[in-house]
């Protein structure tokens, strides 16, 4: 569907806007916490136990990695949160 159907598909419907970003934002916001879980995480957590040094396994294991990475999401709503509508 090309982008200019969507955007007279928008226009029809002031009402609809809202969601659509809010479905666009939630759409995005999945792969970013996979990325942040499985790839950043367990990276930190590998590069960690790999080490000699026992203070980077002591910040690991108290930063906990794997919640950390709800944060990316976060981050990522707080990015794109301008092009959200004032009001809904």
């Amino acid at each position: 569907m090309p982008v200019e159907n969507v955007q007279a598909l928008l226009d029809l419907d002031p009402t609809l806007m809202p969601w659509a970003l809010g479905g666009a934002l939630v759409v995005l916001c999945v792969p970013v916490f996979l990325i942040a879980r499985y790839f950043v995480a367990r990276g930190l957590v590998y590069l960690s136990v790999r080490t000699k040094n026992r203070y980077d396994d002591v910040i690991v294991d108290k930063l906990r990695p794997f919640r950390f990475a709800w944060v990316a999401p976060l981050l990522v709503i707080y990015y794109l949160a301008g092009m959200l509508p004032e009001s809904a």
